[in-house]
């Protein structure tokens, strides 16, 4: 979800400071090409033979970027996973497979209040299916407030985690906007607490602010961990500044500390801002066959993030060298099988995108946050579920999202298109850059020329 940027002119300052060197890591734009000649072109989700692209079963296109989302079977389908309940918000779901049976933990406004108080109502309650696409039970409170955008993951002991923006609170009744502030000293919205349980019917244990001081910036959100089977996690999150696309931070433990190297920080920014890209609500895995890494992201033009694209997908053959492909992930429109009645649907929201990995590790279901309307708050926005090609939709212990164990090799990653140049860092600590480069032009000579959408904050030249 969008933060604002006002209020927030010192800390800008600040981010630009820290993030001059960002080009220094290799980021190349992946468009579509009359022929592959990597399978890199294949965005490494696919075999490039004979200059052509063989995708894997979960993705499709010339490039393999587009996720192969099936057609839904009736208009029934396009609706809420989890049964709703009457005036209900509902924010994204993270999806678990144990025991023959699937598993929700979605964010849920307490009191019935709208999307628009998720800093202070937000919670996580716990819903069961025997199909991975629902409808979802709704069983029990997981969490309580304050806790938004739960991430599900199972740390390489065996022990289930969720990733959460926010911290314990007993929130006051009604549905007033108020100022959380955790014990770290953010913004609940700005603080990642894991909690941490033996079963997924929990009880679950809070560790607050777990990313604290990370980056020298303090601010941490909307936390995608990957497990390694030597139990090292890698935390790709928003952060360490307002509205930061990709970072990654690295511990031995779940738990923490966790450290941030500048290398691995704006993963992304370097050239989708150039194209008018800008990501959030990044999720990732690694692929138990080729070693590759995949993220999706929720896709948004910097002039409109009301689009119709709404998925992003990155990947990579070594977290230092990313790729961003120009073909969207997704869009906001539903396609229906023939005989429907529907030949295709729109939302207006499709965000928070997590994915269920079946036995073998590849995509099975795609879920959502969405929403027909974007008038007020949120429209009452639901979880949308959706199977891609080719996956078994569970069965078997890496049904967890977030990236299950692997031991995968890395891929080799071979010739790529040549990296997009947007202009020179100057490479100092110093945030008087005289101008800033953006799709539509230069920003005039501020100190401020971080502050600006318009103007991408991380292209500051001389």
């Amino acid at each position: 979800m969008y933060e604002s940027t006002s209020g927030k002119t010192t800390l800008e300052r600040q981010h630009c400071r820290l993030l001059l060197t960002l080009l220094s890591i290799p980021l190349l734009v992946t468009a579509v090409t009359a022929g592959c000649t990597s399978d890199v072109d294949c965005s490494l989700a696919g075999s490039c033979v004979s200059g052509e692209c063989k995708c894997e079963a979960w993705t499709k296109g010339d490039d393999c970027a587009a996720l192969n989302l099936v057609p839904l079977d009736s208009v029934e389908e396009l609706g809420p996973a989890v049964v709703p309940v009457s005036n209900m918000t509902r924010w994204g779901s993270s999806p678990a497979f144990e025991d023959g049976v699937y598993h929700l933990f979605s964010a849920e406004m307490a009191d019935h209040c709208t999307l628009g108080v998720w800093g202070y109502k937000s919670q996580v309650i716990h819903s069961t299916s025997t199909s991975p696409t629902g409808p979802f039970t709704r069983q029990d409170l997981a969490i309580g407030t304050e806790a938004h955008n739960p991430v599900l993951s199972r740390a390489t002991d065996g022990t289930w985690l969720i990733w959460t923006c926010g911290c314990p609170h007993a929130a006051q009744p009604g549905c007033s906007h108020e100022a959380l502030t955790c014990p770290g000293g953010k913004a609940a919205a700005w603080t990642t607490t894991v909690y941490s349980s033996q079963s997924l019917n929990g009880p679950w244990q809070p560790h607050v602010d777990v990313l604290n001081g990370i980056g020298g910036m303090n601010m941490s959100q909307n936390v995608s961990p990957l497990h390694e089977v030597n139990g090292t996690v890698m935390l790709m999150f928003k952060g360490p500044d307002n509205n930061t696309e990709a970072s990654i931070a690295i511990a031995d433990h779940w738990a923490g500390p966790y450290t941030l190297q500048r290398k691995h920080t704006n993963i992304f920014a370097a050239a989708t801002l150039a194209n008018n890209i800008t990501n959030e609500d990044c999720w990732w895995w690694r692929s138990k066959e080729t070693g590759s890494y995949h993220v999706l992201s929720h896709r948004m033009e910097l002039t409109d993030r009301t689009g119709p694209v709404s998925g992003g997908h990155a990947f990579a053959a070594s977290i230092d060298e990313w790729h961003y492909a120009t073909t969207p992930a997704y869009t906001v429109n539903v396609d229906f099988a023939p005989g429907v009645g529907h030949n295709a649907s729109s939302l207006q929201r499709r965000e928070r995108p997590q994915l269920l990995l079946d036995a073998h590790g590849q995509p099975s279901v795609l879920y959502n946050a969405a929403s027909y309307s974007r008038s007020g708050n949120d429209g009452r926005p639901f979880t949308f579920a959706q199977r891609l090609g080719g996956g078994g939709g569970g069965g078997g212990s890496v049904g967890a999202a977030g990236g299950g164990p692997s031991a995968a090799a890395t891929a080799s990653s071979t010739a790529a298109t040549a990296p997009l140049v947007v202009g020179q860092l100057d490479g100092s600590a110093s945030d008087n850059a005289t101008q800033c480069v953006s799709k539509g032009g230069k920003c005039e000579k501020n100190s401020q020329c971080c502050g600006s959408l318009r103007c991408p904050r991380w292209y500051c030249i001389n």
